[in-house]
């Protein structure tokens, strides 16, 4: 169970919605992209560099929500660790993209793209072979119906080192400290998804309110799964709590086959 799994879902059905949605404001820009620095910041500085060329920035969306993607390619410089967590988590990480202006100023309302986790044995790859190239896909999703700029024509990547955290100072302890009731934790999981899955149905035959209020729900479900992710790997879920959070999942992709009318 990947953290990316019901962010992929979820988005699948907002950008089905976003589709056949005809007032929705409704925005796809493409926009070529050059590396205002070809260093890659942070602690694989002395590892990674981006190749010198320009890259394709694809943004699609509308006015609720929208996601980006572009795939950079980068150079390695040796040295990296092979055995970085970062690679081997399960989710997004541990590169990030900063889109800026011409001068290198990052544009304002944009969070970091994140490099995807299914490019982490790429990355692994391209650590271990010196002057080996590799393309790493980053993807963002927006809120509030942003769009990029006309002045968007550069950007960096930095590198942030993900550490395996333990229950003493993991951040899920501030929602379920201590000893935790997992089926709660998958009871408000479920919650998050029925209320979202119920506000997209809405969304979709015309609501605004709803339109307005499912990205809020996505987001706590998100963040949810995310904790239930960490759980998994720390093997503190047992068998019968991983089948119902995966079943819960299922939802998703059962409403984006309903509104796309399969």
């Amino acid at each position: 169970m990947k953290t990316g799994n019901l962010i992929a879902c979820g988005m699948a059905v907002i950008m089905l919605y976003a589709c056949s949605s005809k007032n929705d404001g409704s925005y796809n820009r493409r926009v070529s992209l050059k590396p205002h620095d070809r260093h890659v910041k942070g602690y694989l500085a002395h590892a990674l560099e981006v190749v010198d060329s320009s890259f394709l920035l694809d943004y699609k969306g509308n006015s609720s929500i929208g996601e980006g993607t572009i795939v950079v390619r980068l150079r390695s410089l040796g040295g990296g660790d092979l055995g970085d967590y970062g690679l081997k988590d399960g989710n997004n990480g541990p590169l990030y993209l900063t889109l800026c202006d011409s001068a290198g100023v990052p544009v304002a309302g944009f969070d970091d793209f994140a490099s995807e986790y299914q490019g982490d044995a790429a990355l692994k790859d391209l650590l271990a072979r010196k002057g080996g190239t590799a393309a790493i896909s980053f993807h963002v999703y927006t809120y509030d119906g942003r769009r990029v700029p006309a002045y968007a024509a550069t950007f960096v990547i930095s590198s942030r080192k993900m550490v395996k955290q333990v229950d003493t100072s993991r951040a899920d302890t501030l929602y379920y400290p201590l000893k935790r009731d997992w089926d709660q934790v998958i009871d408000n999981f479920e919650e998050s998804v029925d209320e979202y899955v119920r506000l997209i149905r809405k969304a979709h035959r015309g609501d605004t309110v709803a339109r307005r209020e499912y990205p809020q729900y996505l987001s706590n479900a998100r963040g949810t799964e995310e904790i239930l992710v960490n759980a998994r790997a720390d093997h503190e879920l047992t068998d019968r709590q991983i089948r119902r959070v995966i079943r819960i999942q299922d939802r998703l992709v059962e409403v984006a086959a309903e509104l796309q009318g399969i």
